[in-house]
């Protein structure tokens, strides 16, 4: 499909196709303080977003009772509980309309014990400002 075939399809015709490809550049967040993981992630650029995103599909799994998908507006997404020595993991994938989901994102592994105060991007670690 070309470009002035997405264009019309999007702004003369408003129908919207699914993104083509799964958002990128997921990072996360623990916060040993309040048992929380932040997962953040980059926003799709325009020439792959087949029409104006409305929302991302969120998926989180760890342990023996933690299975969530659920819906989010933005480019974040939080849990609260955590436990630092369960491993736990994240995707997202992106929509346009009401339903048109593109594909997840490959699955990122977290385990809070092992990162307690660093933020973690695209297979490399930075340390985060911590008080001690």
């Amino acid at each position: 499909m070309t470009i002035l075939d997405r264009i019309l399809n999007i702004f003369f015709f408003n129908r919207y196709l699914a993104p083509e490809v799964a958002p990128s550049g997921i990072r996360y967040k623990y916060s040993a303080s309040d048992r929380s993981l932040l997962f953040t992630w980059d926003e799709l650029p325009f020439d792959v977003r087949n029409g104006e995103i409305t929302g991302y599909r969120a998926a989180f799994e760890g342990g023996m009772s933690v299975n969530v998908t659920r819906e989010v507006k933005e480019t974040k997404a939080s849990y609260q509980g955590i436990s630092a020595t369960t491993k736990y993991r994240f995707k997202v994938s992106a929509k346009t309309g009401v339903n048109n989901y593109g594909p997840w994102s490959k699955w990122i592994m977290v385990e809070p014990n092992s990162i307690p105060y660093m933020e973690f991007k695209s297979n490399l670690f930075y340390c985060l400002e911590t008080d001690f």
